[in-house]
């Protein structure tokens, strides 16, 4: 691999000493708070799974279940006595496992279809947590996480029996993977290292939704990684790509090949399995929804972008956000040629677009700023968090949820930890503030 990968994760790693001396530097400290987000983050998606009906697109999901457990198929997804040729199986098995564990099967409730959700957003909280480490060091982390475990897109879709927040987890793992793999090896790394959790998540994400998304991130961090070291060969050597895809297409395949054995093949060739809304439609290129819409996912978090584009202003704001920015705009980019447009199809890279969105707070929050700068940052914080609760107070009158563990409560309590951290950061001297020269 290039010299400057090498360079760059020796970078990197003194970036991670230096900000992890600062406020998580004790383990005791460190491992607390990722306790203590990963409890919230259970606390947020726990409650209410089991008390609100399923809607008319979950039912999909907990009725597939109980009509594949009926017929004893466990390959073929059924509804009402229909193939179900829209999604991969891998979301209705680990329903079907989470309701023989419960000892319910073939009955689905409510909280047996969610619950794979709930445990796929504390993974995808994890691997954000896990990025945000390695790109960048503890403090991020941490911060990264509490904006996400507090955020719309997060409460909304642990809330959700449908298979986008499994999709997420695999795809989140795998780019941390990815990332792993690309910049901190210097020779490719073995199969069964980075590499391989690489193509497994993508086997994972394919059996779950299907390998779209995986795909443009991973095309993304390939174009990252040769501009940093100057070749086009790197990522395709340093993910072992021919004997990883062979890993993670083989399962799919197998799959695919008896789907093929049960069902028509002309009925199973204009099915979304066989990728009907995948198609192209090249009039729509560049269309600018993906590049705006899914921001909405990190509601009510969005004003802190004011914060942001300061940061983005400073070396250390864009440094690494290659790896975060390049997975997203190709993604964008891919997606503004499908033929529905949803905000939620990014919902996938939702750990480089919260990271992208938080590290420039972060440095900004970090650096030597004035008195008038400080005193500004101070009441954007007071007025975020202000917003936050007000957010929190309307979901919690709207959904008629009074008990005292209500997901907006606890959601509120991640963001005034976050307003306590951030004010900690703000609080210090300039001499704490000032990155070492070495760093510059």
């Amino acid at each position: 691999m290039n010299k400057a990968i090498i360079d760059d994760a020796l970078a990197t790693g003194a970036d991670e000493a230096a900000e992890s001396a600062r406020l998580f530097a004790h383990p005791a400290t460190w491992w607390g708070a990722c306790v203590f987000v990963v409890a919230l983050a259970l606390l947020v998606g726990l409650p209410g799974i089991d008390r609100t009906p399923l809607d008319s697109h979950e039912i999909f999901v907990a009725q597939s279940v109980r009509e594949m457990s009926a017929r004893g198929d466990w390959l073929v997804p059924y509804f009402n006595g229909i193939p179900r040729l829209n999604k991969p199986p891998l979301n209705y098995w680990l329903t079907g496992l989470v309701a023989v564990l419960d000892g319910a099967l073939p009955d689905v409730a409510p909280a047996h279809a969610r619950l794979v959700s709930v445990v796929a957003g504390v993974g995808t909280l994890l691997a954000t947590m896990w990025l945000g480490a390695l790109l960048y060091g503890r403090e991020t982390a941490i911060l990264a996480g509490l904006v996400l475990v507090s955020s719309a897109g997060y409460f909304s879709f642990t809330h959700d029996a449908r298979p986008d927040l499994l999709y997420t987890f695999f795809t989140s793992v795998m780019l941390v993977a990815a990332v792993q793999a690309l910049r901190a090896q210097p020779v490719p790394a073995p199969l069964w290292g980075s590499a391989g959790l690489v193509w497994l998540a993508f086997a994972g994400a394919t059996l779950t939704k299907g390998p779209h998304l995986p795909l443009f991130a991973l095309l993304g961090l390939s174009v990252q990684a040769a501009l940093v070291a100057r070749s086009a060969r790197t990522p395709w050597r340093a993910l072992r790509v021919w004997p990883g895809l062979l890993l993670a297409l083989l399962p799919a395949a197998a799959w695919w090949g008896w789907l093929r054995l049960q069902i028509d093949p002309a009925t199973l060739g204009h099915s979304q399995l066989a990728g009907s809304l995948l198609t192209p439609a090249w009039r729509r290129f560049g269309d600018p929804y993906y590049l705006y819409r899914p921001l909405q996912l990190l509601l009510p978090w969005l004003p802190l972008v004011l914060l942001a584009l300061g940061g983005l202003h400073l070396r250390d704001g864009r440094r690494h956000t290659g790896w975060l920015w390049w997975p997203l705009l190709v993604a964008a980019v891919a997606l503004s040629c499908g033929r529905q447009y949803r905000y939620f199809y990014l919902l996938p890279l939702i750990a480089p677009l919260t990271l992208a969105f938080t590290r420039p707070v972060v440095v900004l929050l970090r650096s030597p700023l004035g008195a008038w700068s400080r005193q500004l940052a101070q009441l954007g914080i007071v007025l975020q968090v202000l917003l936050a609760l007000a957010c929190a107070a309307w979901v919690l009158v709207e959904s008629g949820r009074l008990r005292w563990l209500t997901p907006p409560i606890l959601a509120t309590l991640g963001g005034s930890v976050l307003a306590y951290v951030v004010w900690r950061m703000l609080t210090r001297t300039a001499t704490d503030d000032t990155d070492p020269p070495g760093r510059r």
